[in-house]
């Protein structure tokens, strides 16, 4: 991964985690009734790798977010560089 692509899910995977916490009650529950493996949430939220767009729509369907409104949280959260030539 290129420095500015890890900077970007880094960013994102805090981004999910905070969202998660603050609207599921029981993770594991969360997972179960979503069909969410919970490899995929812990490789999002530990940014080992971008997301694939389902499961991106996938983990935010369960948390009723939907993309238009995370992609808005998180082009605050971005600095205004990211998508600069290094």
């Amino acid at each position: 991964m290129q420095p500015k692509e890890k900077e970007f899910a880094i960013i994102l995977g805090n981004l999910v985690r905070k969202l998660r916490r603050e609207n599921t009650k029981n993770y594991s529950l969360y997972l179960d009734e979503n069909l969410i493996p919970s490899s995929t949430l812990q490789t999002l939220e530990s940014a080992k790798s971008s997301p694939k767009l389902y499961a991106l729509m996938r983990i935010l369907g369960g948390m009723g977010i939907s993309l238009a409104d995370f992609a808005k949280l998180l082009e605050k959260e971005l600095p205004k560089d990211i998508f600069k030539k290094e």
